[in-house]
């Protein structure tokens, strides 16, 4: 066809509109590509679990950086795959420790 792959924002679009958009696009074989591009580990994760959950996935921009404020976790990647989360939603903890050394100067407090 002459469109492969459907690439909106993950995070920006959200799990309830990427599975209707897959149902919208089921018919015509285009298959859905999350663009993660400025979303770092949430984004990276968001995409990984909706990818878990999804019949036509096709690929995962894995983009872990900076700031990392997130716990380190048992999600893997080994011989080409991932592993998905054991915890809870995207299975993200905030390291606490890690914030208040390298972040807490930068935080914004709204009241």
């Amino acid at each position: 066809g002459l469109i492969d792959g459907f690439q909106p924002d993950c995070t920006a679009t959200g799990f309830s509109r990427w599975q209707a958009l897959e149902e919208w696009l089921e018919p015509t074989g285009v298959r859905s590509v999350p663009r993660n591009f400025g979303n770092g580990t949430f984004g990276t994760r968001a995409e990984l679990v909706f990818g878990a959950a999804s019949q036509t996935f096709l690929m995962l921009e894995d983009e872990r950086f900076r700031p990392a404020v997130f716990a380190d976790d048992d999600v893997s990647f080994s011989d080409g795959h991932y592993s998905t989360p054991s915890g809870h939603g995207l299975g993200l903890t905030v390291d606490t420790h890690r914030f208040q050394r390298e972040y807490s100067a930068n935080e914004i407090v709204i009241r």
